[in-house]
């Protein structure tokens, strides 16, 4: 029984995964990647997780869909593995904003993404984007924001992932980031991110 469409789950590193078919179909361990079957044995999805309160196969099922499998395949069989567009920074979670504000940390964005690292020789570097660091005397000093990808809001860092996924490594992006309370847009080359499967 397909019990959701369009639902969201999270990868291990910690990526959204949208678009998700949920069913409640028993997924064993070791049949992730296997097909999702319907009743006139057409591939309709590959599956992907199970969530299982008791730690058995009985609970709710999780799988791409055939069209998503279907694009990622033809990259997969030539590389293998799939290239994730990415801009080289790392940036804080909701939860550490949330604890900065607790703390009474000035500048902490209410929405947006805020660096907290740009990777060197990255593509943020080479654009000129800033992370945040910290001065023993001014305290935390805010790098940027970014709040938008080519017109998209980003206001939680699954927003930038999934405006990302939008586009090929190699595509020119634009970003709007927040710099000391100036809006800017700031044009740089998508990267290869840490690789990953389907």
């Amino acid at each position: 029984v397909i019990s959701g469409l369009g639902r969201r789950i999270q990868s291990l590193d910690g990526h959204p995964i949208d678009d998700i078919i949920q069913t409640d179909a028993a997924i064993n361990p070791g049949n992730s990647g296997g097909p999702l079957l319907d009743s006139a044995a057409r591939a309709i999805g590959m599956n992907t997780a199970i969530f299982s309160p008791s730690g058995t196969t009985a609970g709710i099922g999780f799988a791409r869909p055939i069209d998503t499998v279907n694009r990622l395949v033809p990259q997969l069989i030539r590389d293998g593995s799939i290239e994730r567009p990415a801009i080289g920074v790392y940036f804080f979670r909701e939860t550490h904003l949330e604890q900065f504000r607790g703390r009474g940390v000035e500048g902490i964005p209410e929405s947006g993404v805020l660096i907290s690292e740009v990777l060197p020789g990255s593509s943020a570097e080479k654009a000129g984007l800033r992370g945040t660091t910290f001065d023993p005397r001014r305290g935390m000093i805010i790098g940027d924001v970014i709040v938008g990808v080519e017109g998209t809001p980003t206001d939680t860092g699954d927003d930038l992932f999934r405006a990302l996924e939008k586009y090929q490594v190699g595509d020119s992006i634009v970003l709007s980031i927040l710099r000391e309370g100036r809006a800017l847009r700031v044009t740089l080359k998508l990267q290869a991110g840490p690789q990953a499967n389907p």
